[in-house]
């Protein structure tokens, strides 16, 4: 047996699913795009192992900040966090509030409730939820 893994992400100005994305270009045109992902250092490629960054059609979506380091992803992550929290620490704007990390702390616990128990839970905007 095979498994698929596969990861949906809704919004409302569309969707991702697995490496697809799928924006309205007007009222009645779906845009379907691919997402690519670019590393360096593979295929004969010689300027290092590293992600660049990620590719929608012929837009870049992301590029990361941290070239030429050989990161993986939650590494760059972990950089991006501590940027921002440098950043808010001089006096820049706040990145990761107390209210939204509770809330998906939250969010977390009730989805563990629905994994462990099988059942559908129904989760509501708590009182610190910000907006």
């Amino acid at each position: 047996m095979i498994l698929q893994k596969t990861s949906i992400v809704r919004g409302d100005k569309g969707e991702i699913f697995d490496n697809r994305l799928t924006v309205l270009g007007d009222y009645s045109t779906p845009v379907y795009l691919d997402l690519k992902r670019i590393n360096k250092g593979e295929e004969e490629n010689q300027e290092g192992h590293y992600l660049e960054g990620i590719m929608a059609g012929e837009h870049w979506v992301y590029r990361n900040p941290f070239i030429p380091g050989r990161l993986y992803d939650d590494e760059i992550a972990i950089a991006s966090c501590l940027q921002k929290m440098k950043a808010y620490i001089a006096g820049g704007p706040s990145f990761y509030s107390l209210a939204e990390a509770s809330q998906d702390q939250y969010l977390s616990f009730m989805m563990e409730k629905a994994i462990c128990t099988g059942e559908v839970v129904k989760t509501v905007r708590q009182p610190w939820a910000e907006g």
